[in-house]
Formats: structure tokens, sequence, C-alpha cells
């Protein structure tokens, strides 16, 4: 007896490159999402990853600012969780894009980069989205960041086209603090 494996490789995503993850009329299934960076003790540097719920009037509010001190969301269809091993940092957020409610258009996943030593100056971060039923992996981003120079990662959106769910992939570095290059970037308001 001979077994077939089937192997399916994800699309990495470049810059400005933009994807359907699913129709709304059909609904969307639930999507997982990890962030993942190498744990390193030779040098002292965190990342924090945040997402930004927007709504159709381009707001966002602070409840709806998801992070490790705000894991669920108000309407809590996205939740957020750290893992750490002595290899990498896991960052996972879980979205069930059925059940957010109407008024939000759009999802953005950012993170924030503290450092403690100007000795490191690049560090490799993995962005991957899977399907939450099969665990199958739809796409990936891979960014080198320069963390010597930057503070601000702007990773992907999540927004509403037509009838439709698409992922654009933004791979946005700046040396500004977060909330200020959502805002340049986005036009958005946080209340």
């Amino acid at each position: 007896m001979i077994l077939k494996a089937e192997i399916i490789v994800s699309k990495l995503l470049i810059k400005g490159e933009k994807v359907v993850i699913g129709n709304l009329n059909e609904g969307v299934g639930g999507l997982k999402i990890k962030a993942v960076y190498p744990n390193s003790s030779e040098y002292a540097f965190h990342i924090d990853f945040f997402i930004f719920m927007v709504d159709k009037n381009n707001k966002v509010y602070k409840d709806n600012i998801v992070f490790y001190n705000n894991p669920i969301s108000t309407c809590k269809m996205i939740r957020y969780r750290e893992d750490y091993t002595d290899i990498e940092n896991i960052k996972t957020i879980e979205i069930d894009l059925n059940g957010l409610a109407e008024n939000f258009e759009k999802i953005i996943f950012s993170c924030s980069i503290y450092k403690n030593t100007a000795d490191v100056e690049n560090v490799n971060l993995l962005f991957q989205i899977f399907d939450q039923m099969t665990n199958q992996e739809m796409f990936q981003i891979n960014e080198t960041v320069d963390i010597k120079n930057n503070e601000t990662v702007i990773i992907g959106e999540i927004y509403q086209y037509k009838d439709l769910w698409k992922f654009n992939t933004v791979k946005y570095q700046y040396p500004e603090n977060l909330l200020n290059s959502i805002k340049k970037l986005f036009n958005i308001t946080v209340i």
C-alpha cells in the first residue's frame, strides 16, 4: 500500500499584496493568527502585539484595542495570548469574523518594540494566518524588523470590501510610537 502525502504550501505575501479571506454572505470560519519571533537571551528586547478594531466611522474605542493587558475584545470575538519557550516567543490571536458586530470594518495588526540595548539591529518576525477549523495555514508574512531604528511595525489589516473579507499586507516600520503611527497611516481616531 502506498500512501500519498499532500504537501500544501501557504502563500508568502509581499508588501501591498491583498488576498481574499472569505465571503461575508457565506460566513467566514475562525482565524488563528500567530506572530513568532526568536527568544534572545543575548539581547534585551521585547515585541508587544496590538490589534485595533476599527468601526465604520474610522474610530477605535480603547476597549477594542486587544493586547496582553486587554486580551479579549468587548464583543469577545478576538482573543489574544502569549506563549514563551527557550527558542521563540509566540503571540496567538483568534478571531471569529462571523461574530463581529456589523459596525466593525477593519482589524489592524501591529506591534511595538521595546529594547534595553543598542546592540541588536534586526529580528525576524513570522506572521501566519490559519483557518481555525482545519488548522491549515492560509498565508504568511516574513519580515526582518529593523529594531535598532524603529519602534513600530504595522503588519497588515483585515478589512471589508463589498461582500468580502480581505487581508492587506502593510509591512510598515516606523520610528515613532505605535499610536502616532497608526493614526497617521490609517487616519483613525482613538477614543
